[in-house]
């Protein structure tokens, strides 16, 4: 929980012959979402899988004490299963472009875990 930074990050698993494919398609999503932003579809599936995870994180009482740890932490205030339903049903296309505007304009860092060679990336 960063008060004024965070981290965005795309995750792939992938053979080493084929890092450099893979690594070429991420980066053009995320410039293709950068330039255009999401899909009607697309933007109403991830808020569609943000509420369900939320949902889902309810049934481990681990989940539900990370998860009012977590508003205490970064809000400052405990809120409920339906406050963090509404507001994420409140989140628009263009809350979501501004957002994707700010973060995907940043640099970007390249992490490389196991066993390859440096010219499998190019």
């Amino acid at each position: 929980m960063y008060a004024e930074a965070g981290l965005f990050c795309a995750y792939v698993g992938t053979t080493p012959g084929r890092a450099k494919e893979v690594l070429a398609i991420v980066r053009g999503e995320l410039e293709d979402v950068a330039d255009k932003g999401l899909a009607p579809e697309e933007f109403e599936r991830a808020k569609g899988h943000m509420k369900g995870s939320l949902v889902l994180s309810l049934e481990d009482p681990g989940g539900r004490m990370s998860r009012l740890g977590k508003s205490e932490i970064s809000h400052g205030e405990t809120l409920t299963v339906s406050q963090l339903l509404a507001r994420i049903s409140a989140v628009t296309p263009e809350d979501a472009r501004r957002a994707s505007e700010r973060v995907l304009s940043q640099p970007m860092t390249t992490t490389v875990l196991g066993p390859f060679e440096r010219r499998a990336l190019g």
